[in-house]
């Protein structure tokens, strides 16, 4: 993903950047709504899949469910709630 090492890593504690963030030019940043990371020291953040929601304040590591009346599209930050005269199946 560009990254210039194999793991990248913040190059002020050269740990790997924790799950839920990303490393870029050297410093750890926490992933955006809508994005998450699931390993640690990771050069990007990957898009929120289809059927979840990526919101953690501290940056997403794990994608969370999206709720019943409630659907998410890929990248999704906020629930989106169904309109009227629509539903959700729950699987």
């Amino acid at each position: 993903g560009g990254a210039v090492y194999a793991k990248p890593n913040d190059y002020m504690t050269g740990q790997p950047c924790k799950k839920g963030n990303y490393c870029a030019g050297g410093k750890s940043t926490k992933c955006p709504g809508g994005y998450y990371a699931p390993v640690q020291g990771m050069g990007n953040c990957e898009k929120c899949p289809p059927g979840y929601y990526c919101n953690h304040p501290d940056g997403t590591s794990v994608p969370e469910i999206c709720p019943t009346a409630h659907y998410c599209p890929s990248g999704t930050e906020t629930p989106k709630v169904c309109p009227d005269g629509t539903y959700t199946e729950v699987f």
